[in-house]
């Protein structure tokens, strides 16, 4: 009798369990969302939004299965990946600059959802003068840990804006998310928004 090849079944567990726990968090934000859904425009955003979240995770999912080893993906190949829908979606421009590093599968789930929530955000409040544009740069410091810095090219946050302060969902998930990765995120100084996070890799 031929034995069945179970190698990969650990990871392939792990990779699952990893999906799940994507999956019930935005099955959670939706709910919550749904709630403050009062007009067709609002509805149609919460829908876009809803479709780049999860094509967030069904990207990471179906990398994962092609060229995943040992839990890790290439983070700058996924976020170019996911940037497609994103500029479909959103109707904007965005470029992925610097290291491609891998990374741990759920830290590029996690920074998936930060830049759909991100670029969302920029394209509702921020402002630009014509077409919105998102920069992407991902490099590791001196400590070994992943920083990502996601800017756009709008007119910038408004006075005494604060992450810690707002209730905004975009921004309650950003802010969840990155600390349920025991990662840091705070605003640079500069003319447009301009956002950098730091989260362990190894």
């Amino acid at each position: 009798m031929q034995e069945l090849n179970t190698s990969h079944a650990p990871r392939d567990r792990e990779a699952d369990h990893r999906i799940g726990n994507s999956l019930a968090f935005l099955s959670s934000a939706l709910r919550h969302e749904s709630r403050r859904i009062d007009s067709v425009a609002g509805a149609r955003i919460a829908l876009v939004n809803a479709a780049n979240r999860l094509g967030a995770v069904s990207r990471l999912h179906g990398m994962m299965g092609r060229d995943g080893t040992n839990g890790r993906v290439r983070l700058s190949r996924h976020l170019e990946d996911f940037s497609e829908d994103l500029c479909e979606s959103l109707d904007i421009d965005m470029r992925v600059d610097g290291e491609d590093i891998a990374v741990p599968m759920d830290v590029a789930g996690c920074l998936a959802i930060v830049v759909n929530e991100l670029a969302t955000n920029a394209v509702k409040h921020g402002g630009a003068e014509g077409r919105t544009a998102i920069t992407v740069t991902c490099f590791t410091n001196d400590d070994g840990h992943l920083v990502v810095i996601v800017g756009d090219n709008g007119k910038g946050l408004p006075a005494g804006f604060r992450l810690d302060d707002t209730r905004g969902l975009g921004m309650v998930i950003v802010t969840s998310t990155v600390q349920k990765h025991r990662g840091t995120i705070r605003i640079e100084k500069g003319p447009c928004a301009v956002y950098r996070i730091e989260l362990p890799i190894r």
